[in-house]
C-alpha cells in the first residue's frame, strides 16, 4: 500500500517542550524532565515563560478555612533573587531555545471575567510560551512536529510513557495514528 493510499505521514524529528507558569517546585523536577524528555533521534528543545509570582490558588479551599478569604487566592510577587535563581535554572537545565519573564500588566482585566480568573491566567501563560515557540519557528523558518505543554513543578508518570507515545506516533499514517 502507498503512502498516498493510506494518507499522510509525518515524521517526528522535533518537538517543542513549551514550559509556563510558576516555577515553585521545580529544582524537584528538573533530573526526571530532562531524562523523560531525552529520546534518541529526537530533537527536543525548550521553551520557557516565567511567572515573577507564586500563588495559591491550587489550595483554595484548604487555604480559605485555615487562613480566610484574604489569603484564599493570594499572589505574592518573588524577590528579584528568587527570579533571578529561577531563571539561572532554567537556563542551565533546559537551553532554552527562547526564554521570557512573563508580564502580569494585563492580568487585572482578567478579573472581569464570570469564569475563574486562574483558568485565565492558566491560559495566558500557555498563550504567551506558545508565541515564544512561534517566533522562533518564524525566525528560522522551521516547524515543529509536535509540541507539548509541560509545567516546571509537574513530573509524568512513568517514565517511559513520552517514549511509547513518539513511538506510536512514529511511522504511521495520520490517519490511523490513535488520540490519547
Amino acid at each position: 500500500m502507498s503512502r498516498s493510499e493510506t494518507g499522510s505521514w509525518i515524521q517526528i524529528k522535533n518537538i517543542a517542550v513549551c514550559m509556563y507558569g510558576q516555577y515553585r517546585t521545580g529544582d524537584a523536577c528538573i533530573e526526571y524532565l530532562k531524562k523523560f524528555y531525552d529520546i534518541e533521534g529526537v530533537n527536543v528543545d525548550f521553551f520557557c515563560s516565567l511567572k515573577e509570582y507564586e500563588t495559591t490558588y491550587t489550595r483554595e479551599s484548604y487555604n480559605m478555612k485555615t487562613y480566610g478569604e484574604e489569603y484564599s487566592r493570594k499572589q505574592s510577587p518573588l524577590s528579584s533573587d528568587a527570579v533571578a535563581y529561577q531563571t539561572q535554572q532554567i537556563h542551565k537545565h533546559y537551553n532554552p531555545k527562547k526564554f521570557k519573564i512573563y508580564s502580569t500588566e494585563y492580568e487585572e482585566g482578567l478579573k472581569g471575567i464570570e469564569q475563574s480568573i486562574m483558568q485565565s491566567k492558566v491560559l495566558a501563560g500557555w498563550a504567551d510560551v506558545i508565541m515564544l515557540k512561534q517566533k522562533y519557528e518564524a525566525d528560522n523558518n522551521m516547524s515543529y512536529d509536535l509540541v507539548i505543554m509541560q509545567r516546571y513543578d509537574v513530573i509524568v508518570w512513568p517514565t517511559h510513557a513520552f517514549r511509547t507515545i513518539i513511538s506510536s506516533l512514529i511511522d504511521n499514517p495520520v490517519n490511523e495514528r490513535i488520540t490519547f
